[in-house]
């Protein structure tokens, strides 16, 4: 993948720290967006929540400092699986494997718009996918330049 030269475009560590500098900046400024960073947690388990009085699922996401080894729980209304430059499944999604459909290979069933197919009767949560789709969505799955694509396709979807 590497040797396709301008196809693949890959994260590096200015890019992470300019993406991090711009995210701080919106935590310390009021805005409309609801930014907030909680830096060295490691990312448990993702349990689906009771039925809320909005007749919603939502997640409930476990994490761990990694330094104070402190528990986290933050509830959310939809996931964004950013998994970085190796498709992995994520131990976190243990809970809820049972209800992801799978190929033929066993690779997750993601659509065009980057939803994973997610069957649960109690649930309406929702689960979207980031470089986890080389499977179903071919080369340009690593390239960070069609990232705002994919992030766009995904929070219109939303």
């Amino acid at each position: 993948m590497q040797k396709q030269g301008l196809l693949y475009k890959g994260i590096n560590a200015q890019l992470l720290k300019q993406i991090y500098d711009k995210l701080y900046q919106r935590c310390l400024t009021p805005s409309e967006y609801n930014v907030k960073l909680m830096p060295n947690l490691a990312l448990h388990e993702i349990l689906a929540s009771p039925i809320e009085p909005d007749n919603r699922h939502k997640f409930i996401c476990n994490f761990y400092h990694n330094h104070t080894t402190v528990p986290v729980s933050l509830q959310a209304d939809y996931l964004i699986l950013a998994t970085g430059y190796k498709s992995q499944e994520p131990q976190f999604l243990s809970a809820i494997q049972s209800d992801i459909a799978r190929d033929s290979l066993g690779h997750y069933e993601i659509n065009r718009d980057y939803e994973v197919s997610y069957h649960n009767p109690l649930s309406q949560g929702r689960i979207f996918a980031q470089n986890m789709e080389f499977h179903s969505h071919g080369v340009g799955t690593p390239d960070l330049g069609l990232g705002a694509y994919r992030a766009a396709t995904i929070i219109n979807k939303l």
